[in-house]
């Protein structure tokens, strides 16, 4: 199933209210390992085999070509975005493409597309 109709719907504005959460504290503070373990975060099989411990590194996919098609082609609520804004990495939900570094796809997909992950 494509769900591309989904993407770009919520990016207009996501700059404002993730700005929002940041200033108000309201950004969930977990680490990588709690992330990836609350989140279940999915290996990028085009990086190749998957490694015994997960990382961004190893999970995070392109922001262009096949990784991004593939990523375009997941149901909206398992793709998270890793964002740098100020020096500082976050993981937000939802695909954006403001300030993106990566995608990631999880198992367990999120409930609240204002979901800002700070990661400590």
């Amino acid at each position: 199933m494509a769900y591309r109709a989904l993407w770009g719907a919520r990016e207009s504005g996501v700059a404002e209210r993730r700005s929002a959460v940041f200033d108000a504290g309201m950004a969930i503070r977990l680490d990588e390992e709690t992330f990836f373990e609350t989140y279940r975060v999915k290996h990028n099989h085009f990086a190749g085999e998957q490694p015994e411990d997960l990382d961004i590194a190893s999970c995070g996919f392109e922001t262009y070509g096949d990784e991004l098609e593939h990523v375009r082609a997941q149901d909206p609520h398992v793709v998270w975005t890793l964002v740098e804004e100020d020096g500082k990495e976050f993981i937000v939900a939802g695909m954006r493409s403001v300030n993106r570094q990566m995608y990631l796809i999880t198992e367990v997909p999120w409930t609240d597309e204002d979901t800002v992950v700070a990661l400590d």
